[in-house]
């Protein structure tokens, strides 16, 4: 398969002898994960991605035992040395030392292991990969994080076989426990509405946080917030933006009103995917309150006791 983006780097003598500033440092990184997906890693991580092939390394193998959000995105994919049969298939990505750099910073939790990195086609480049030492159990991966992997793997031609192995791995489902709990919130109609502005208010005035998932206000332990930017806001726009792969950071609401498109117009995963960050939030707090603004934009929602078990489509993937 061709490189789906190919930049040509002149040598640095040809370069000297017809005046040309020196080429940019370049390296390689192996993405096994959700970079894989070159789109994504331009569109949502923001990289200029130079060149790219589909390719193995051998000697790794790939787990899904990086924890993350329980109850929304259990887990990330994640590589650790294995034996000499074991290989993990991905792409390889020519990136310029400063979007490296910002890679680097991006996958902070990662440490970076140098491997050679095998092209289908008989290509080896010296690159790194981005490897956990530490690792707890597998754990099912969110639908949304399952779908850029496949879809990456798709798009870069890598192995069928390779490919029916991650589908195989399946997605997290919320248990019945979990839906229980989401369809026991109290109706809108009985909760306190309070505006954005009061929301935003709370930041740091009290002990404990609150955050709004799909209009609903949590109150939780602020040690118990899994970011510190979900404080005093309504995180629905923003996790939307997530599963749609959009840069989070890039034009950000703050939590503000309307939203950018009602939940009506919504795609069904998409929605269910913003109902299991309420589900995350809400097995840690109580629900206290209703954001006024939440409800004038979506006064027909489906109220969270009518949240049934979701049902993924084909055209997720």
């Amino acid at each position: 398969m061709a490189p789906s983006n190919t930049t040509v780097v002149l040598p640095s003598s040809f370069r000297a002898k017809v005046g040309l500033k020196p080429a940019p440092s370049t390296v390689w990184t192996f993405g096994f994960g959700s970079n894989m997906d070159v789109q994504y890693v331009q569109k949502k991580k923001g990289l200029t991605v130079l060149d790219s092939f589909p390719a193995v390394v051998t000697g790794w193998k790939l787990s899904f035992s990086l924890m993350g959000f329980d109850l929304v995105e259990p887990s990330y994919a994640t590589v650790s040395p294995g034996t000499a049969q074991d290989e993990v298939h991905g792409v390889a990505l020519l990136l310029s030392e400063a979007d490296a750099s910002a890679l680097d910073r991006q996958e902070g939790c990662y440490d970076r292991a140098a491997v050679p990195i095998a092209g289908y086609g008989g290509r080896i480049v010296d690159g790194y990969l981005y490897t956990m030492w530490r690792q707890g159990a597998e754990r099912p991966c969110s639908q949304r994080y399952l779908s850029i992997l496949l879809r990456g793997a798709r798009e870069a031609g890598l192995s069928p076989t390779y490919i029916e192995r991650l589908e195989a791995r399946g997605a997290y489902v919320p248990t019945a426990e979990t839906l229980r709990r989401r369809q026991a919130l109290p109706p809108v109609s009985a909760l306190e509405a309070i505006t954005v502005k009061e929301l935003a208010a709370t930041r740091g005035q009290y002990s404990d946080a609150f955050v709004s998932v799909m209009g609903y206000v949590i109150r939780l332990p602020a040690r118990s917030l899994s970011m510190g930017r979900h404080e005093a806001r309504d995180i629905t726009a923003r996790m939307s933006r997530q599963w749609k792969g959009q840069s989070l950071d890039t034009n950000d609401d703050g939590g503000r009103m309307p939203l950018e498109e009602a939940v009506a117009d919504m795609p069904h995963d998409q929605v269910e995917y913003v109902w299991q960050w309420l589900d995350h939030y809400l097995q840690r707090g109580t629900c206290v309150a209703y954001l006024l603004e939440f409800k004038q934009q979506n006064p027909n929602l489906r109220p969270a006791s009518e949240q049934s078990q979701p049902s993924y489509g084909s055209g997720t993937l």
